[in-house]
């Protein structure tokens, strides 16, 4: 009677388990932030205790896992709107290695040193650290690599091809926020960006998801769907 008991327990913790996770959204597990990670664990936990406890009410081991749920969908939804918020729950991405440099501040911040930060250029497949451009330790922990111009896929320096600089993107605006910071370390005004979102028919910064401006100054604006025009673009701001 008691093997019964829990083969109906595991098969509805099983159902509810598998429920919730489809409701709570599609991540790879390497993409999973802290809070996330908290979750995953707290569940798994409580859905051991109500399998095994056979005295306790069935009831009583749904109603954690739900609250869970729920917290984790509230926290979901308010990062979205809210950025500290997203910093917090999420994290920011740190840049391991800045224009070939190795940012020993940042490895510290992050708690890598130079052994773990090679294994993991190497199974970037990068074996020589002056081929890289760019390194970000994004908030799933995770490794972006950025290669030098000269270096990436097709060798464009074997072929001739005169090569300019082409370095990482700077946010300007992000989720209908601007960026000031990154403004005023381009040397650009809020008068500027005004003037570039007009020439594409938007008012104001409130009407675009993302925008960001590269080395080349390209500006790349993403409205939002809101906006009259739904198609992303790019376009020369010198």
């Amino acid at each position: 009677m008691e093997a019964l008991t829990m083969f109906i327990r595991t098969v509805f913790i099983y159902i509810i388990i598998f429920t919730l996770l489809r409701l709570m959204g599609k991540r790879e597990v390497a993409q999973l932030s802290t809070f996330d990670l908290v979750v995953a664990i707290m569940m798994a936990e409580v859905s051991v205790i109500t399998i095994e406890d056979d005295e306790m009410p069935f009831y009583l081991g749904v109603v954690p896992l739900v609250t869970l749920f729920m917290l984790q969908i509230i926290a979901s939804r308010i990062s979205i709107k809210n950025k500290k918020f997203r910093a917090v729950v999420e994290g920011k991405p740190t840049i391991l290695i800045d224009k070939g440099r190795i940012d020993e501040n940042a490895l510290k911040s992050v708690r890598i040193n130079i052994n773990d930060l090679i294994s993991q250029l190497r199974r970037k497949d990068v074996h020589n650290l002056k081929e890289v451009d760019y390194a970000i330790l994004e908030p799933s922990g995770d490794l972006s690599v950025i290669k030098k111009v000269d270096k990436r896929t097709v060798n464009k320096e074997d072929l001739n091809i005169k090569l300019s600089y082409d370095g990482l993107p700077i946010p300007i605006i992000m989720d209908g926020e601007v960026e000031y910071e990154h403004l005023d370390k381009l040397n650009l005004s809020e008068k500027w960006l005004y003037g570039e979102l007009e020439k594409k028919g938007l008012k104001s910064p409130g009407e675009v998801f993302y925008a960001s401006l590269d080395s080349q100054g390209h500006l790349y604006v993403s409205p939002r769907e809101k906006s009259p025009d739904n198609s992303n673009w790019f376009f020369d701001s010198t």
